[in-house]
């Protein structure tokens, strides 16, 4: 009789062990989704014609500059062999070819070599877009 009790606790025992386990594997397997998710928080601040700025905070999961401005509608622009040329930010359009105005990329106030779809971004950053005059 206390062999049967025994066993009856060894099973209980290693079915709880069991459940415990399984739980523990999904609570990692949340963790982990969570983190490849790549939300960003970034600020955008956009710089017109006239010297006004303002600025925008943007969470995104794009990954690119070009992903989050198009996710907030902030930006359009149109494929060149060069990548998007944007041509309007916040419903301004600045036109190279009718009087030298393009819209200038900056991080943290550097001059980005990169358009806005290869600029890679990261939670926290600070980025100005601004309507510049050759």
């Amino acid at each position: 009789m206390t062999k049967t009790i025994f066993h009856k606790a060894l099973n209980v025992t290693v079915i709880l062990a069991l459940v415990a386990a399984m739980a523990l594997s999904f609570t990692g397997c949340a963790k982990e989704e969570v983190k490849s998710e790549g939300i960003a928080t970034i600020i955008v601040e956009i710089v017109d014609d006239t010297g006004t700025s303002t600025e925008y905070t943007i969470s995104t999961d794009t990954g690119t500059l070009w992903g989050a401005l198009e996710q907030e509608g902030l930006a359009q622009g149109d494929e060149s062999e060069y990548g998007i040329m944007i041509h309007t930010v916040n419903g301004l359009r600045a036109d190279y070819n009718l009087d030298g105005a393009y819209w200038a990329l900056y991080k943290d106030g550097e001059y980005l070599s990169t358009g806005a779809e290869s600029t890679l971004i990261s939670d926290g950053e600070h980025y100005e877009i601004v309507y510049t005059k050759a």
